[in-house]
């Protein structure tokens, strides 16, 4: 009777250790980023965008759009302040309308950042902006300009929602866009048209 008791115990305490041991040794898994889905309307007769932000990002509805930030302190400091908090990012996004393209004299994203910030196509070295590939956009018409204005990266960025084309200034603390932007990158590769009912 004691050695089978004895046998059983052992062999609980071979099973309890070879549990451990394959516990220990388990490799923990990363947990996914997460994100949220952001949808803007201005009302029924015009057409909005919706676009995927990371979870950890806010926004705020405005007249024209919406403002994206990596920190809420950012979106804050636009009502009442010109200093923006530091590594912090905002972008103010728009939607313009063919109409408003073919005013703006613009056949694609590189013609509306012109005429958006009155440059030439033919722009020389010392123009403020200077053309730039920060962000990845593959397979869509996309347009982005670059300058460093009152101590802060500045980027403008013109990508084609089918027939319209989201507009998107982006003002950040120095260094800090180089840093997200691959989150960047991937909002505004999400970023789709969404047309009125």
């Amino acid at each position: 009777m004691f050695h089978c008791r004895f046998t059983m115990v052992l062999c609980l305490c071979v099973l309890t250790m070879v549990g451990c041991a394959n516990t220990a040794e388990s490799t923990p898994t990363p947990t996914p980023t997460q994100h949220h889905q952001v949808t803007y309307l201005a009302n029924r007769l015009r057409p909005g965008f919706k676009l995927t932000l990371p979870v950890d990002w806010r926004y705020r509805v405005t007249e024209s759009g919406l403002m994206l930030a990596n920190d809420a302190r950012a979106l804050e400091a636009t009502n009442n302040s010109s200093v923006m908090p530091a590594d912090t990012l905002v972008a103010d996004l728009s939607l313009r309308t063919p109409a408003e393209i073919i005013t703006a004299g613009a056949r694609n994203a590189t013609e509306l950042l012109d005429a958006f910030v009155g440059r030439s196509p033919d722009a020389s070295e010392e123009s403020q902006y200077q053309v730039v590939d920060l962000l990845e956009i593959d397979g869509r018409d996309a347009a982005q300009l670059s300058a460093t204005i009152a101590a802060n990266d500045t980027l403008l960025l013109a990508v084609a929602l089918d027939d319209h084309y989201l507009l998107a200034v982006i003002v950040a603390t120095t260094d800090k866009l180089q840093e997200l932007a691959a989150d960047l990158s991937d909002i505004f590769a999400s970023a789709q048209l969404l047309q009125t009912q």
